[in-house]
This record gives structure tokens, sequence and C-alpha cells, in this order.
């Protein structure tokens, strides 16, 4: 045997050998992998879950075309769900979304209303609140800070009853928004904007719908139908109630004020005095009339008497 051929032999035996050791540590790394997976899933039950396959509105009841089984790890199932579309349907007649539902999400029993509760809007409204609609500036719809779920007050403009001019005062405070038009949940709002950004339908009017108490919406129909009423938007998370004073038009005029003492001190006008018309002094002959019995004769005329004669 040539030298040549044991250097041939002893390469190709090396070559055998790496890739031997090569195809181990990739066996070895991939029973590593796969017992990793085995000891993170192995064992994991899955549960059939109802979720959506198209959006589900708020206040829309919920219709079986648009929802679906899908598995779902059992310990990762949300409570309230359904396993069956028909055990969903089942369970509440006319079951109806209170918040938007995207698809892919799980359909729980903690965001449907029964048809007990009313659909649209009457199934977002609080037990003791009431929905109360109104129609808003445009600017409100065209800036587009009206949504809903947001918190607002509403700021009532009125004639004062004795006649001491308007006056603005926050007439009702952190007031739910239920709806801006037929949109009842902010996930599944369309806006349709124009180049400018801005909403091409509040030109239209926009009309929103607010979750207040009774007395609230007896004085919001008061500020309507007396007034100008304006919705001024909170902060989400703020619900706190501010005592205002309100505002008059002469906090903001530009003319000196009237010093009160001024007006109290003021010197009282005196009332025209009536106009008299003079009198004229006449003389007038006073007239007597006299009976008498005597024969007729002449009466003095100087005597300024009349006699009745013969009277009875």
């Amino acid at each position: 045997m040539s030298r040549s051929s044991v250097t041939q032999g002893a390469s190709r035996l090396g070559a055998l050998g790496f890739l031997a050791i090569a195809l181990g540590c990739a066996a070895l790394a991939a029973f590593a992998i796969a017992r990793t997976m085995s000891s993170n899933y192995s064992g994991a039950r899955v549960v059939p879950v109802v979720v959506a396959s198209a959006e589900l509105r708020a206040g829309e009841p919920i219709v079986r075309e648009k929802l679906v089984v899908r598995e779902w790890p059992e310990d990762a199932a949300p409570a309230g769900s359904f396993a069956s579309v028909e055990e969903l349907l089942a369970s509440a007649e006319k079951a109806t979304p209170t918040v938007g539902i995207l698809p892919g999400e799980p359909v729980v029993s903690g965001r449907l209303s029964s048809s007990h509760q009313g659909t649209g809007v009457a199934s977002l409204v609080a037990p003791h609140l009431r929905a109360f609609a109104l129609a808003v500036d445009p600017a409100a719809g065209y800036t587009g800070i009206l949504y809903p779920g947001a918190l607002v007050d509403v700021v009532a403009t009125m004639r004062d009853p004795s006649g001491r001019g308007p006056s603005a005062k926050t007439a009702v405070q952190a007031a739910r928004v239920l709806s801006v038009g037929m949109d009842t949940d902010v996930a599944t709002r369309r806006v349709a904007r124009g180049e400018d950004g801005l909403d091409k339908g509040a030109d239209r009017g926009v009309f929103v719908t607010l979750e207040v108490t009774p007395e609230d919406a007896e004085i919001l129909a008061v500020a309507r139908a007396e007034g100008r009423i304006d919705i001024v938007l909170r902060n989400a998370t703020d619900d706190e109630l501010v005592e205002t004073k309100g505002a008059k038009p002469e906090q903001f005029s530009a003319f000196e004020p009237i010093p009160t003492d001024a007006v109290a001190n003021a010197a009282p006008v005196a009332p025209l005095a009536p106009s008299r018309v003079p009198t004229v002094k006449r003389d007038r002959k006073r007239i007597q009339i006299v009976a008498s019995d005597r024969p007729d004769t002449a009466t003095a005329k100087s005597s300024g008497a009349i006699e009745v004669l013969n009277a009875k």
C-alpha cells in the first residue's frame, strides 16, 4: 500500500468522523428543544371557546353567522366564556354586547345583556339611571372630542327669569356618553373623515346620548328648552364633582364696573310734579226758591229769589 493511499484513507475517516459529530450535535439540540417544548406544552388541555368571527358592535343583538368555536388553552380560557354557539344563544335571548368585540376575541357573559335589559342603547344604561339624547354644537363633532364612553360636563347658558341678563353654569357633571350618533362603542366606531381630518358627517348634526340621573334629566330638559347647552370633555379618570360660581357677561366686560356704594348712595330722582291747571275765579249767583201763598205779585228782581205761588 502506497503512502498516498494511506493518506487518502485517513482523510476520509476524518471527514466521516466530523460528519458524525455534527449529526450528533444536531440530534442532541433537536432533542433538547423537543424536551423543552414537551415540558411546556405536553399535558396542556384545550377547551372549545366561542369567539367573534366578525366585529360585534355594542348594542346590536348577536347573530350566529358572526360566531365561531376555537380551541383555547384551558388555563387561559376567560371566565364566562361559552363552549358552543348554541350555549351562548340560549343563555340570553337576543344577547347584546355592551361593548364592542373584535374578531378573534372570546365572547363572555360579562359583556352581554339580555333582551330583558333591552337592546341598543337601553342595554347600556345602568340601573336607576336614564339615557338623555340631545344635539350639540357641530364643533364637538368636527374635532372628535366626543366618543362613546367619554365623561363630560354640560354647561347651560340661560337668561335670568328676573330679567338680569344671561348667565352660564355647569348644570350636569361627569355624565357618561352612551352613544355618538348610532355608535355605542369606541372600539367599533368608524368615523369617515375628509382630507382635512374632520368628521365628514358632522355637518348633518351631532347627536349624543348621555347617561344621567333622573334629576339631571329634568335639568337638561329645561336648559335645552330655555337656553343653550354645551358639552365639555373631562379626563376619563376624573369623576370629581366641582362647585362653580357660574359666569355672567359683566365678568368679561371692558367697561369699568360701577361701584356698588355709588349705586347705593346715589340721590333718588325726584318724581315730576303733576302739572297744575290755573283755576279761574268766577262770580256765581245763588238762586233761592221760595214757596208762598200770596197772590201773584211781582217779586223784586234784586232779591235774587224765585217764588212759587200756591205751593202745597
